[in-house]
């Protein structure tokens, strides 16, 4: 095979920063700003198992990891998004660059470097939608770290005008020297910066006790970013302090961390200290930008227009281990963003900080990449602490109230003395919106109320001042910021996890126009994503996936009997199509990758008015099916009876009923409904999916009781005797997870109905498995008749709840409020309670 020449670009051609400059270091300029970073996840030793990633617009992308020997190999792979040259650049923090080769799908090795000729920069041609694999390996039997950067261009090898993105502008930086006597912060060499330009800072610092100072006073609040270079390829590091003597940000180049982004303000002077790490002299080049606001892109477009939306993705940088070295980043306007990094034990602190534009509700969700999974804590300015997860627990996500223009630092610390590689998703939602469903509406109230049952630091999103609960007036807070009937919900929907099953799944409405966008990304074949709504008219349901990183997901829609009713075939080119669905149906969307890789998706749906017959007889499609489902998915709300989810015994005259009840937002009771059309002897037998078994009970309209199972006893069957034409409801208790750790009650319930030979019998009469329920009405037990009047819409009932205990002996005392105060009793108890809102 013939050795590729090392990869030089247009700019460096050009550029009088450049003639000193070794081959192999030239394209330094643009690779120092890339918008995608991929820290290899072992196992990575084959292709099957390599790490996948995809480049963005800017078609940048960097390699980090470590090759331990030259027996170990190290595998990314990606598939080219157009035709185009990769140009590939590896360097080592260690000093010892291990070799890259680039194979097609087919195994033919396309590309390769030799450092131990010095070849670690080349350029191959690459064909639009093939896989390519990327291989790192050391040379010898010392392990070999890397930062290997990858860059896709049309072939003139010219990534862009100039820095790409990261508030750089494309062309030539103004350039400042450095002048001595500059040692000391009051001697520091002043220079001029403003929003959307760039200044090239030029220097030597002979030794690490030679530093060299600079000044400038930003005019705008803004974002600051800086990257070094060195023409000796010693390179100096680089700290930008306020007159406090805080950092605002700083490289590590040790640890190969020659970037660094940072916020300042305006009016405030910033000093800029450069200096050697070792006895040798570091020829610098420091090239710092500000970008608009509280965020440049680090990544930007090609060609260097200076960013506006902060970074999806923001990598610690150490040193991070206090407050004042906190890695900063910023929500962009979709108010996402993503965390990523390494705990080495419980001794090392990575802090990240930023400022909230915006009110809002913040969600939470840690990920452990080497299934150790760290520790998030958040604390305001004074260190005060505001929310925690608890991975020895299993609660590792969570929501809480942020407040505009206030600075949060999140801390990330390993549980153990084992390094935890963390990936933190952070998403911000509007400030009343509690489901994350883009709607502020009652259910949103009943999650304040859900509230009652929260203790802790685990954070919820109606807990403004953090005390651990949520008070009655944080509820009439959520309450008075409902949307009007008829808002309409939002047309895009990015998911929020944890949504692996179908009890979790991320809601959403269908506007007037009938149309959403459902966006995500499924990480691997073992990753579900479930989404549900319930359309308000028959119609044809039009579905279409796209790709954005080209690992098409599988999409599925089932009714809520678990009947497909739509799917995709991504592996035969199938990602689009239409179903029918009808009013009132619940449907559940399940988004999969459907390989090891991560698949990100945008699933665009539109619903066209008109007849719909989805399982029914094909041959009749504009009738709904007259036969029942088997299988019913409880559906929230349904913690009353006036809620209650109905169902019907069909033909077979059987049904099944599955849910959770008792989970961590409070749900305590499940509520069916159907009407016999049959006189007969229902028989019911509860089993449990995970956790302690759920109670069933079934009762008449007037309470009387029919049937109860008493799991407490092992008794988890019974039957008794229902009526045609008479409505029952059916109720689920579950048992609460102690401190909500281990499974909740997830119930499946088996009915079926014998009907009688006669006419229909007498009355119906208890024929339970547990007598002593007997048929005593159930408002005249523990649930008492009186017991919602009895909740007075005074100042003494509010300090009477506020004062309400987290917990008693069994937990009765905050449920039996919870209770009093769920889904269907929102708008009486507000009705009552009119003069607590004043």
């Amino acid at each position: 095979m013939s050795r590729s020449l090392p990869f030089r670009s247009a700019a460096s051609r050009t550029s009088p920063f450049r003639k000193a400059r070794r081959l192999n270091l030239e394209p330094l300029e643009y690779r120092s700003l890339l918008s995608v970073t991929v820290m290899e996840s072992e196992p990575n030793d084959g292709k099957s198992s390599a790490d996948d990633f995809a480049f963005e617009a800017d078609g940048l992308a960097q390699l980090v990891g470590t090759s331990t020997s030259d027996g170990d190999k190290d595998y990314f792979t990606f598939v080219a998004p157009a035709d185009a040259t990769l140009n590939v650049d590896v360097q080592s923090p260690n000093d010892n660059v291990p070799g890259l080769q680039v194979e097609n799908a087919a195994g033919d090795a396309i590309f390769q470097t030799d450092p131990n000729d010095g070849v670690n920069a080349g350029s191959v041609q690459l064909t639009a939608g093939s896989r390519y694999f990327v291989r790192l390996r050391a040379k010898d039997a010392q392990a070999a770290q890397y930062n290997a950067a990858l860059s896709l261009t049309d072939g003139s090898g010219d990534p862009g005008g100039g820095d790409p993105g990261g508030g750089i502008p494309g062309g030539t930086p103004t350039s400042v020297d450095e002048i001595e006597p500059n040692d000391i912060k009051s001697q520091a060499t002043a220079f001029s910066l403003a929003v959307g330009q760039s200044v090239a800072l030029n220097g030597v610092s002979q030794n690490s006790n030679d530093k060299d100072f600079f000044k400038f006073t930003p005019t705008e609040n803004s974002t600051l970013r800086a990257a070094v270079t060195s023409s000796n390829g010693n390179v100096a590091s680089l700290e930008v302090e306020d007159p406090a003597g805080n950092d605002v940000l700083e490289t590590e180049p040790h640890d190969g961390q020659n970037i660094a982004v940072g916020q300042v303000f305006a009016g405030t002077a910033y000093t800029v200290r450069l200096r050697s790490t070792n006895a040798s002299p570091a020829a610098y080049q420091a090239t710092l930008s500000l970008g608009a606001g509280t965020g440049g892109d680090p990544g930007g477009q090609p060609g260097g227009e200076p960013g506006v939306e902060p970074a999806d993705l923001v990598v610690e940088a150490e040193p991070n281990d206090a407050r004042s070295q906190a890695t900063p980043f910023a929500l962009g306007s979709d108010g996402e963003v993503q965390l990523s990094g390494t705990s080495a034990s419980d001794d090392d602190k990575d802090f990240f900080r930023f400022t909230a534009s915006e009110s809002g509700v913040l969600r939470i969700n840690v990920l452990a990449q080497n299934a150790n999974l760290a520790a998030l804590q958040i604390e305001d300015a004074g260190g005060n602490k505001l929310f925690e997860t608890e991975p020895n627990d299993g609660v590792q996500s969570g929501a809480f109230h942020v407040a505009a223009g206030t600075s949060y630092s999140l801390r990330m610390r390993s549980k153990t003395n084992a390094p935890a590689e963390y990936l933190v998703e952070l998403k911000m939602t509007r400030e009343g919106d509690l489901t994350a469903d883009t709607v502020i509406d009652r259910r949103d109230v009943i999650e304040a109320m859900y509230g009652w049952l929260h203790r802790g630091n685990g954070g919820h999103g109606a807990d403004d001042n953090y005390d651990g609960r949520v008070s009655l007036d944080e509820i009439l807070r959520v309450r008075n910021m409902q949307d009007a009937p008829g808002t309409e919900p939002a047309s895009v929907l990015t998911e929020t996890e944890s949504n692996d099953s179908q009890s979790s799944a991320n809601r959403f409405s269908l506007g007037t126009d009938g149309s959403i966008q459902l966006q995500g990304t499924s990480r691997s074949d073992r990753d579900n994503d479930y989404f549900t709504f319930t359309p308000a008219t028959n119609g044809t349901l039009t579905i279409n996936v796209a790709s954005p990183n080209g690992n098409f997901a599988a999409l599925e829609i089932e009714d809520a009997a678990s009947v497909d009713v739509f799917e995709t075939e991504p592996n035969d080119d199938v990602n689009s199509g239409t179903a029918q669905v009808v009013a009132g149906t619940q449907y559940f969307i399940r988004l999969r990758s459907k390989t090891e890789t991560a698949a990100d998706y945008e699933a665009n749906l539109n619903l066209a008015a008109g007849e719909g017959n989805p399982g029914g007889d094909p041959s009749d499609p504009g009738n709904p099916p007259a036969e029942p489902a088997n299988l019913v998915i409880e559906t929230e709300p349904n913690s009353e009876k006036e809620e209650a989810n109905p169902f019907a015994l069909g033909s077979d005259n059987l049904a099944q009923l599955q849910g959770v009840s008792a989970d961590s937002t409070g749900d305590e009771e499940d509520f069916f409904r159907f009407t016999a059309e049959k006189s007969g002897t229902l028989a019911a037998n509860v089993l449990s999916r995970s956790g302690p078994h759920a109670q069933l009970q079934i009762e008449d309209a007037d309470s009387n009781v029919v049937l109860e199972t008493q799991p407490g006893n092992g008794v988890n069957t019974a039957s008794g005797r229902v009526a045609a034409g008479t409505t029952y409801f059916v109720r689920l208790k579950g048992t609460f997870a102690y401190y909500n750790v281990g499974n909740h009650s997830e119930y499946l319930v088996n009915l079926s109905l014998t009907p009688d030979a006669a006419s229909p019998a007498a009355p119906a009469s208890v024929v339970a498995a547990a007598p002593s329920a007997s048929q005593t009405p159930r408002s005249s037990r523990a649930r008492g008749a009186a017991s919602a009047p009895s909740i007075a819409a005074t100042p003494r009932f509010r300090r009477s709840i506020d004062a309400t205990p987290a917990t008693s002996a069994n937990g009765s005392s905050v449920r039996s409020v919870a209770r009093r105060l769920s889904a269907a009793s929102v708008d009486r108890f507000f009705a009552r309670s009119a003069t607590l809102a004043d």
